[in-house]
């Protein structure tokens, strides 16, 4: 008897889902489905100069000691030249083999020993864009001094990766969410009319929207884990642009 009972009440439960089921599908025929971008330009807000110090011997513990030594030296350089701590992100030692082995090839030279590096990121907050040429000047004298140390430009098989070139100065947005509502709003503005003009040509007419998503720069990241805390950024502070994409769905009748 309890068997029947709960036979019955599954069967109601699926009668009664039915017509919702048929209700969602047909809501989902009344949209007008349009995508758009819009991109706005940003005013960078910190530079950040992205360096690398690197050592090599035949014994990974040899390289360690040398390069610890050079990163303690050009953390000591950077504060003498004003650096704040907070502004001076290391992202920890890598190591790789040296001689021709760091990328593995079955017929190519065999690894002589190890190299450790580690990458570096000097921030410079505010930067005065009024006086362009004092800025370069000052960014140019910080990498010279680094540069008097060993510190030089990362890498460029880790640049192309993550950075789209080999610029060891870099103009980000730190915190870019008003520009990202901007950009967002642009985009919807610039979706309607042609959703309208869709509507038009069906014989209906647009009542509002339904839903939008969306979809924004993503963070980028370095090989071995090392990650790039900006997500907007650019080689000169003038190209320097968020872009929004967006699918709005428009409901009509």
């Amino acid at each position: 008897m309890k068997a029947k009972l709960i036979l019955i009440v599954v069967l109601v439960l699926c009668v009664a889902a039915t017509p919702l089921a048929a209700q969602s599908q047909g809501e989902q025929r009344n949209f007008v489905s349009v995508s758009s971008s819009a991109k706005v330009k940003a005013k960078p807000d910190i530079c950040v100069a992205v360096l690398e110090v690197r050592s090599s011997a035949p014994l990974a513990a040899d390289a360690l000691q040398q390069n610890d030594k050079r990163v303690a030296e050009v953390t000591a350089k950077l504060k003498e030249l004003g650096v704040k701590d907070p502004d001076i992100h290391w992202a920890g030692n890598q190591f790789t083999p040296s001689g021709g082995g760091r990328i593995y090839m079955p017929a190519g030279q065999r690894p002589t020993g190890f190299e450790v590096y580690n990458i570096v990121e000097i921030r410079m907050r505010n930067p005065d864009f009024s006086n362009l040429d004092a800025l370069n000047k000052k960014i140019a004298s910080v990498l010279d001094e680094l540069g008097k140390l060993g510190a030089g430009i990362a890498s460029p098989d880790v640049l192309r990766t993550s950075l789209g070139g080999s610029s060891a100065v870099l103009f980000a947005v730190e915190k870019p969410e008003a520009y990202e509502k901007q950009a967002y709003e642009l985009a919807i503005e610039k979706a309607r009319p042609l959703a309208e003009h869709i509507a038009q040509k069906m014989g209906v007419k647009i009542t509002g929207i339904h839903s939008v998503s969306s979809s924004m720069a993503a963070q980028m990241r370095m090989p071995g884990g090392y990650e790039f805390e900006f997500a907007y950024f650019a080689s000169s502070p003038e190209d320097l642009g968020i872009r929004a994409t967006v699918m709005v769905n428009f409901a009509y009748k």
